[in-house]
């Protein structure tokens, strides 16, 4: 009896590997995914039918229970019934024997069950613990075992004393095992689909802002540079990523005189020392522009400087608005200069 129930326990693993397979193609909760993991787990009941402990000729016993309870716990009420569906078909017409009746109430109470405890547990993370599935297992087959009351009263009581013990050590188990397997897969499987979505997301708003955004490694070597970057410095991403940004977006020295190579290695170092800079840039045409960079430096692990994030508006305007105003400046204060020094000739 207990060499039965392990070789049907077997089928866990064949279920969990199918079901990651079906994970891969639709969503958790997906009318597709409640629809293929039903028929999964229906054929899962079959197959243990086929390798069953056998009491005596039509009453069998197999894991349908506890597979028929995950599967309304994990699927609801369509994985259900397409489990009752497929399952309780084959205990009937490719089984049969006195039992049918009692095996396929097992079967459809333990999925009710399942359905049942699925919609409990909403909003409650700790009805996926091994304590509360192995409670939950517990009920499934206390229900299992009242059900064999159905049968004919001259067998009752040797079916249940035969089986009551490997059925209540081994299946609640079971529940734990096969319900822990399939809540780890629906858990990364949505874990990677919001990680996904969340870097659409970061990728769309990167790529839409209006605003330059790029990152360097440590030597100054650009590892990302977005489309209103690519634009407005006019490079594609193949023509400019992987290249130094020194000789291509910044020149060797500004107009002041200012060393921006020595500037590029020293963000790299110290990028907290750089957290706001103005410096001259130049396009892919050779015109000149200038730029206000905002710095963060992205660390590892070790807290190690690995790259650069920096995040620039052009301020050309604003410069030569200045340059302007300090040109005018200038000369108002050469003329202003020279009215004082005519007038002072004048008076003497």
């Amino acid at each position: 009896m207990f060499l039965s129930f392990v070789n049907n326990i077997s089928l866990l693993l064949a279920l969990s590997i199918c079901h990651s397979f079906i994970l891969q193609r639709w969503k958790p909760n997906s009318y597709s995914y409640r629809v293929a993991s039903g028929i999964l787990f229906g054929l899962i009941t079959i197959a243990g039918m086929l390798n069953p402990f056998v009491l005596t000729e039509g009453i069998i016993f197999d894991g349908r229970s506890f597979v028929a309870s995950v599967a309304g716990l994990m699927g609801g009420s369509i994985t259900a019934g397409l489990v009752i569906l497929i399952g309780g078909l084959y205990r009937i017409w490719g089984v049969g024997g006195g039992g049918a009746f009692t095996g396929v109430c097992v079967l459809a109470s333990s999925a009710g069950f399942g359905i049942l405890y699925r919609y409990w547990k909403n909003n409650r993370p700790e009805c996926f613990s091994p304590f509360y599935l192995y409670g939950f297992g517990v009920i499934v087959h206390i229900n299992m075992l009242l059900w064999m009351l159905m049968l004919p009263s001259s067998i009752v009581w040797v079916v249940i004393s035969s089986i009551s013990l490997p059925v209540m050590i081994i299946f609640p188990t079971c529940t734990v095992v096969l319900g822990k397997m399939l809540q780890k897969q629906i858990f990364e499987i949505t874990l990677y689909d919001a990680l996904q979505q969340s870097e659409e997301k970061y990728r769309e708003l990167v790529e839409n802002a209006n605003c330059i955004i790029l990152r360097l490694d440590i030597d100054g070597n650009i590892t990302f540079l977005n489309e209103y970057a690519q634009k407005f410095f006019g490079y594609t991403a193949d023509e400019i990523i992987g290249k130094n940004i020194v000789g291509t977006l910044v020149p060797f020295y500004d107009r002041d005189g200012k060393n921006l190579q020595q500037m590029i290695l020293d963000i790299g170092t110290s990028p907290e020392l750089y957290e706001k800079n103005e410096n001259e840039n130049m396009k892919k045409d050779g015109s000149a522009v200038w730029i206000v960079w905002s710095n963060r430096g992205i660390r590892d692990e070790n807290d190690r400087c690995t790259e650069i994030l920096g995040i620039g508006t052009d301020i050309t305007e604003r410069r030569l608005s200045e340059k302007q105003i300090k040109k005018l400046l200038a000369e108002k204060e050469l003329l202003l200069q020279e009215v004082h020094h005519r007038i002072k000739n004048n008076m003497n």
